[in-house]
């Protein structure tokens, strides 16, 4: 790679000039000379024997990058470039950057690269597809004596996973209505609580959910669930806003403008070293978000994981864990599915086996 610079090279490490050119700098990565640098690391007793030592770990430190770069271009020191002063900028940066992350995800699409996964919005109908993807089957439990299989009371429980005929929005809370068995067991629990369907997931392209549903065992006698149907509830969207919420400075109790949003917390991730964990709280409903993004002073957007959230109907509280720098000012802006549409999904499976099976009919 060669890096064109604004005035003369002064100094390099690990970097080589160009000759003829004392505004230029190169540097070679051949992945075949890294791949021979880790060998010869993975394989040296005094490199580990000293690493084991000196208490050093792979996953706190991180890989060992002074001698990976000693060996690579014989010194143990960061690639360094040192350059007179009085040069002049040969680009904006802040411009190039605000243009780049405006056509980024357009680029990935045309390359193929884009993980992004656009469905079109399911239309109110039911499920194109049901299944049940894994049981949970507890016949005893001594709870008073802490003996508990699978952590879990005595019970009956079934995972489903069932295909939307397009992309909805959120799925919400549901009832089972009818579980019995071949014997005419009722596996239904006595109080609605327990018949409630809860904590839905949706897959990431937004067009298929995995909920369970809790029941009664069944006794020795029963051989197959007879009848199992239910309601769950979804919401679709057809169009979307967006909502800037303004700036504010970095720090614990800022208020930003909108949406009684407030930093809660600023604190050093855990993992990894340098990183820094934000935590936000907005009163907006989880399900009415499509997308969050935080921006720096300069309007560049931050790239962050999203460490942990939680909410409730009114609110919801997002950790966001930013590797860089965190900057003076940040803004936030979020994406809004608007015109929701709540529908009933009824479904019913019948004829399963108690491993969740369909059984196969005999003639």
């Amino acid at each position: 790679m060669k890096f064109n610079l604004p005035s003369k090279v002064k100094k390099v490490v690990n970097f080589s000039k160009v000759d003829g050119d004392n505004k230029a700098v190169s540097i070679t990565y051949s992945g075949e000379k890294l791949l021979r640098v880790f060998t010869k690391i993975a394989n040296d007793d005094d490199f580990w024997r000293e690493a084991v030592s000196t208490g050093m770990s792979l996953k706190k430190d991180g890989p060992p990058l002074e001698e990976i770069n000693a060996k690579l271009f014989g010194f143990r020191s960061v690639p360094e470039v040192i350059i007179n002063k009085d040069g002049e900028n040969l680009f904006d940066f802040i411009k190039e950057v605000k243009s780049a992350q405006a056509n980024s995800n357009n680029m990935l699409r045309r390359l193929g690269l884009s993980d992004d996964v656009v469905l079109p919005a399911a239309t109110g109908e039911g499920f194109k597809n049901l299944y049940i993807a894994g049981v949970r089957y507890v016949r005893m439990s001594d709870e008073k004596n802490g003996v508990r299989p699978f952590n879990w009371s005595k019970g009956y429980s079934l995972s489903l996973i069932g295909e939307f005929y397009g992309a909805v929005v959120a799925v919400s809370d549901g009832e089972v209505v009818k579980a019995v068995t071949d014997n005419n067991e009722d596996l239904l629990f006595d109080k609605k609580w327990d018949r409630t369907i809860r904590f839905a997931r949706l897959s990431d392209d937004k067009a298929k959910t995995v909920f369970e549903i809790k029941l009664k065992a069944p006794s020795n006698k029963a051989k197959y669930l007879k009848e199992i149907s239910g309601i769950i509830k979804y919401k679709t969207s057809s169009s979307a806003d967006t909502l800037d919420l303004g700036y504010v400075k970095c720090k614990e109790g800022a208020r930003f403008s909108k949406l009684e949003a407030i930093i809660k917390t600023i604190k050093p991730s855990e993992y990894p070293k340098g990183a820094t964990d934000i935590t936000i709280k907005m009163f907006i409903s989880a399900d009415t978000i499509k997308s969050i993004k935080l921006f720096d002073g300069e309007g560049i957007e931050l790239q962050f994981r999203e460490n942990s959230y939680s909410y409730s109907d009114r609110s919801i509280t997002k950790t966001f864990q930013i590797a860089e720098k965190l900057p003076k000012k940040i803004k936030i802006i979020i994406e809004r599915h608007s015109k929701l549409k709540i529908f009933e999904c009824p479904f019913e499976l019948k004829n399963i086996d108690l491993l969740g099976r369909v059984r196969e009919s005999k003639n």
